[in-house]
């Protein structure tokens, strides 16, 4: 009897369950590999200066604000496999770096999808703040804004960006990425939806890149802290990896399904 109504409280709870393990999976890949661990994080938390306290409580928050295991696993999966390819190719072609280590780091890897949910989280949020109807300007403003912030950023790092070995750089990972980021963006096209998604990744984008710029964490073969370009192309490839994360979503939440019609039985 017991187990009978252990199992109903599952079922019908098991959503937030998941939701919460999940979420405590994401907490512990920001102390185990953000912060170093326990003991690490214990030490040298106390020293850290006020711009730390400030992304740790971004990272901290927006992990728990909005989070669905439904959403937040794939997206997780999409950020990691395609953080995975990036990281590779910049490392390895000298685009940037990472210190004492000549490839990545584990914890790039693992805390690019906590990155992520942070920007789908900021964005199911900031999203609300917009009415059903909206002006035709308002429109041309978003188009204007994900076309032209790229080549504004890219303009201004343009000093930086002609001292890189551009014959080593391009070849077929650089314009496969782009290729890939480019039909994951117009696949299902909404332009409200790339607009925030955009807007909260270039925004977060610039928060994490200068804390960890600022801090040492890696550098730049532009010869300057965070290249101003960085944070629009943040923004761009958030709209392509949340593009991916609904891809694997729709195929995750049919295996869900089964799963649950498998084990309820008949009501």
């Amino acid at each position: 009897m017991h187990s009978d109504s252990a199992w109903g409280f599952l079922k019908k709870h098991y959503e937030t369950l998941f939701t919460i393990l999940f979420d405590l999976f994401l907490l512990w890949v920001i102390v185990r590999f953000a912060l170093g661990g326990w003991d690490r994080a214990i030490r040298l938390l106390p020293h850290q200066g006020p711009l730390f306290w400030v992304e740790l409580f971004v990272l901290v928050s927006l992990v728990l604000i909005k989070s669905n295991f439904k959403y937040d696993i794939p997206l997780y999966l999409a950020a990691v496999v395609l953080a995975y390819w990036g990281e590779w190719w910049g490392t390895s072609r000298g685009v940037w770096g990472y210190p004492y280590t000549a490839g990545v780091p584990t914890y790039v890897f693992m805390t690019w999808g906590v990155c992520l949910i942070n920007v789908y989280h900021l964005y199911l949020i900031v999203r609300r703040l917009e009415g059903e109807r909206e002006h035709k300007l308002w429109s041309w403003i978003k188009i204007l804004s994900v076309l032209s912030l790229p080549l504004i950023g890219l303009a201004l790092t343009w000093t930086g960006i002609v001292r890189i070995d551009w014959n080593r750089v391009a070849d077929v990972h650089f314009f496969g990425g782009i290729a890939v980021c480019a039909l994951l963006i117009l696949k299902n096209f909404d332009l409200n939806e790339t607009f925030w998604v955009f807007f909260c990744g270039t925004l977060l984008g610039a928060l994490y890149e200068y804390c960890g710029t600022s801090m040492g964490n890696w550098s730049y073969a532009t010869g300057e802290g965070m290249p101003l370009v960085i944070a629009p192309l943040w923004g761009l490839a958030c709209v392509g990896m949340i593009k991916l994360g609904f891809f694997v979503q729709g195929g995750f939440l049919r295996v869900a399904g089964f799963l649950r019609s498998r084990f309820s039985g008949p009501e």
